[in-house]
């Protein structure tokens, strides 16, 4: 069964970046591209836009609980690549992917009016890791226009 596609943010006590509150208007830019990416993702089984530290922005498809499950592994997981990046000395951390049987996994560093957020994609068996990256690319694209209007 197929479900509706929706963008979902969650507005708990504890949305925050780097310790701050989140602003509204940031929310409401992460909500705004993560809709227009959504539109045509029939790869992807959900979206969504979470801080660095494991705490959800926005979310296409998901439950408040697995928003919170995904940010956490989201976050885990940027965590290490940043380190496996500059322990290898790779330069500036984009991209983690984790290819699995039936999918794959994104985790996309992007900044929005200079706050660093990551855009978390979970594609289903027909998604291919060249079409997450490009995806992201353009959601980084179009969050930072929203911002800049």
């Amino acid at each position: 069964m197929t479900q509706a596609k929706q963008t979902h943010h969650s507005n708990h006590a504890d949305d925050h970046l780097a310790g701050r509150p989140l602003s509204p208007t940031l929310v409401a830019w992460c909500e705004r591209a993560l809709a227009s990416a959504w539109a045509g993702a029939n790869h992807l089984r959900t979206m969504a836009v979470v801080t660095s530290d494991g705490f959800e922005v926005a979310a296409n498809h998901l439950s408040d609980n697995a928003e919170r499950r995904l940010a956490a592994i989201a976050s885990s997981l940027h965590a290490v690549s940043q380190a496996a990046v500059r322990e290898t000395r790779l330069g500036a951390h984009e991209t983690v992917l984790v290819s699995a049987a039936d999918g794959i996994l994104a985790v996309t560093a992007f900044e929005i009016a200079g706050q660093p957020l990551l855009l978390v994609q979970v594609g289903g068996s027909s998604a291919t890791a060249g079409a997450l990256y490009v995806r992201a690319k353009e959601f980084a694209d179009r969050a930072s226009a929203l911002a800049a209007r």
